[in-house]
């Protein structure tokens, strides 16, 4: 207490002028009050007041005794424990009303009434909230003066205008994200809060602690629990399979010369000139499962303990242009990569 009571007689009294004593320098009630005392032009104009006649007022409001004379020398007032906390609640009752309610407060407030309402910030990024979500930003005046600050609770997506000498940054309760300019989503929920990267590169940084940062590209989804970073990188589908297009009679050929003891072909087996596209990198029965799943290919074998017998193969024709033949095999030539 007695640390809050010389922190509050410094903050209203007129030792505001000077320098700051060592011991208030890092501590974060000093820095909090601090704020709440100069957030308004109200308390700036009061800040050099005589604060022993404020005690008095407020001891008058109270139920306290006959307000006395005040002297024109600024005294330092002992707070007893029912002061200290009058002065507490004042501060942050006062602080947070002319936050909410006076016409001067540079903040912008917006809540979302409705699913996906658009706002458009003073730098033309435009925001699409969810219903209930709340941002808060300052007026065109001052929201591009150095960085671009958003403040956000709950869901909303960010498509931001590039301007990368005015880093643009949105803040919630538990994390941030920087971006120069790209298209994100964020929701933020107590101290959860998740992010998805749609174009361009964002940094979601754990506010409590920075070196918890993730790099986003586009596809990219990072979340905070208020403990740790859980993040899913972009799916990648693998590259497409490399396939040749062969006729089929070149295809039983090749075949049946690489997996003479393997492949046995039916009698009747009438292949033809058809073109298919196959994969010839694995082994037979994996050529084999590759046809089965072409829906233009009709196949008909038996696999008996590693060998197949090949009762039918046929294929619709569409117009291919084979790229490898049985010659091309029997010189070596590479398959497709």
């Amino acid at each position: 207490m007695d640390k809050l009571d010389r922190i509050l007689n410094f903050v209203i009294s007129e030792e505001r002028q000077q320098e700051v004593p060592q011991e208030f320098v890092d501590d974060k009630d000093f820095q909090e009050l601090s704020y709440l005392w100069e957030l308004s032009d109200v308390l700036k104009a009061s800040k050099d007041a005589d604060a022993d006649s404020g005690w008095q007022s407020i001891d008058l409001l109270i139920g306290g005794s006959e307000v006395q004379e005040s002297v024109s020398e600024p005294k330092i007032v002992g707070l007893y424990p029912w002061r200290l906390g009058v002065a507490a609640s004042f501060l942050l009752v006062l602080g947070f009303a002319l936050y909410f309610l006076q016409p001067q407060n540079p903040y912008i407030t917006i809540v979302a009434q409705s699913e996906h309402e658009e706002v458009v910030l003073p730098d033309d990024s435009r925001v699409t909230l969810r219903d209930g979500a709340t941002i808060r930003y300052l007026s065109e005046e001052a929201f591009s003066e150095s960085e671009r600050i958003v403040f956000l609770d709950g869901a909303a997506i960010f498509d931001v205008e590039r301007d990368e000498d005015h880093p643009f940054k949105v803040v919630t309760s538990g994390t941030t994200v920087d971006v120069l300019g790209t298209e994100f989503s964020y929701r933020a929920e107590g101290v959860y809060s998740e992010s998805e990267n749609i174009s361009g590169l964002v940094n979601f940084v754990v506010n409590e602690d920075p070196s918890q940062a993730q790099l986003l590209n586009p596809g990219d989804k990072v979340s905070y629990d208020g403990n740790e970073l859980a993040f899913t990188p972009a799916f990648v589908p693998p590259p497409p399979t490399p396939r040749n297009r062969v006729m089929l009679v070149d295809l039983i050929d090749i075949l049946g010369d690489r997996y003479p003891a393997s492949l046995i072909l039916s009698p009747g087996l009438s292949p033809g000139r058809t073109v298919i596209e196959v994969d010839l990198r694995g082994s037979l029965s994996e050529i084999l499962a590759d046809l089965s799943q072409n829906e233009t290919v009709r196949l008909d074998f038996v696999d008996t303990r590693g060998t197949f017998y090949l009762n039918r193969i046929e294929a619709i024709d569409q117009g291919l242009t084979p790229d490898y033949r049985f010659q091309d095999y029997l010189i070596g030539r590479p398959l497709a990569q």
